[in-house]
């Protein structure tokens, strides 16, 4: 039912029109199958490429307090975006947290430039990492990320607000 404002409508209607073709959940449960991810987790996401040019980018020190002061109990994260090495930078603020993820070290940004010179069947590959990606931050407990970027408008709108933390 609908009874708020425009935000919420949307939020309504894209939680009851979200639905992946079962093709594309399989493909999905094997991109997600080699990562162990304990419930209850966060989730956390972080674009630097593109973004870098439109704002500047929060330190991952930012996103770690957030969800420390809000969460202290979530220490299993669910890192997605467009860069590995925030992985490692994690890993370095806090070495105690279990940080996971699917990108790997070849993941280096998103330019979007780029992306147009892939293959089809390379733009299909990164397209299905995102959508899995995006089907684990729909699962956290808690998403942090940027009201900037597209991820976090639209993780805001499958959430609410009370799931959703922006730095």
């Amino acid at each position: 039912e609908i009874d708020g404002d425009l935000r919420h409508a949307c939020s309504v209607c894209l939680n009851m029109i979200w639905r992946l073709r079962p093709e594309v959940c399989e493909e999905i449960a094997d991109l997600l199958s080699p990562i162990r991810l304990a419930q209850p987790y966060a989730a956390i996401h972080i674009s630097r490429c593109d973004k870098h040019n439109e704002v500047r980018h929060a330190d991952v020190i930012d996103y770690v307090k957030l969800l420390e002061q809000t969460r202290p109990d979530l220490t299993t994260v669910f890192v997605a975006g467009d860069d590995f090495s925030t992985i490692c930078e994690l890993k370095q603020v806090r070495p105690d947290f279990n940080w996971v993820g699917l990108a790997t070290a070849e993941r280096n940004g998103q330019r979007q430039k780029t992306f147009k010179q892939f293959s089809i069947m390379e733009r299909r590959r990164k397209t299905m990492e995102l959508l899995a990606e995006l089907e684990v931050l729909r699962g956290s407990e808690l998403f942090v990320g940027t009201s900037s970027s597209n991820i976090g408008r639209l993780m805001e709108l499958f959430k609410g607000k009370n799931n959703c933390l922006f730095v």
